[in-house]
């Protein structure tokens, strides 16, 4: 029986990575999506790297599609994500495009590259990495307000995961919204 074969979008550091070496080392045939060209040092051998996959851009689900060669899914890692901190009176246009395309525009777009070339199977599971973040209901006066372009554009990919869900429902394609732990930035922060 073939090794169950994942891909973890956002596997160059952090979360993304640990998660790829961990799924490697548990058996899985692995594919990791990193921005830069040319494979990081930091995977073991036989991670398959998908290099200059930029989810910020239109065309990334074709370039990850075109780099599985035909490869079958069992699992897709959605991990990609931007934190840039910000305040009411320091607010910064791109910044907050760049939090909402990466965090709920790329996934349905990714997603829907992935479905269409097979390459997301019946019966496969995708899981997104979001943030409790995203939570109207836990945000209240005493934590204040900013982070605006983080804590919107967690609450759109969380919307965006549930309606991943009723999509491909039909599909038998299982989708699940992961909330890590608060603390997880820094561990992005460490790995640099």
């Amino acid at each position: 029986m073939p090794s169950p074969a994942a891909l973890v979008i956002g596997a160059s550091r952090g979360l993304g990575l640990a998660l790829a070496q961990t799924l490697h080392a548990r058996g899985h045939t692995v594919y990791a999506t990193v921005r830069s060209t040319g494979a990081p040092k930091t995977f073991p051998e036989g991670v398959r790297v998908l290099d200059g996959i930029d989810v910020a851009t239109e065309g990334a689900g074709k370039k990850i599609v075109e780099g599985l060669k035909g490869q079958k899914l069992d699992s897709v890692w959605y991990v990609a994500g931007l934190l840039k901190p910000e305040t009411f009176d320091d607010l910064k246009w791109e910044d907050q495009l760049a939090m909402y395309t990466i965090c709920a525009v790329a996934p349905v777009f990714i997603t829907k590259a992935l479905v269409k070339s097979g390459a997301l199977k019946e019966g496969s599971k995708l899981l997104i990495f979001s943030s409790e973040g995203g939570s109207i209901m836990l945000r209240t006066k005493d934590e204040g307000g900013g982070m605006f372009g983080h804590h919107g554009s967690k609450a759109a990919q969380n919307m965006i995961g549930k309606l991943l869900a009723i999509e491909l429902h039909e599909k038998n394609i299982a989708v699940g919204l992961l909330h890590v732990r608060r603390g997880y930035e820094r561990l992005s922060r460490r790995c640099d």
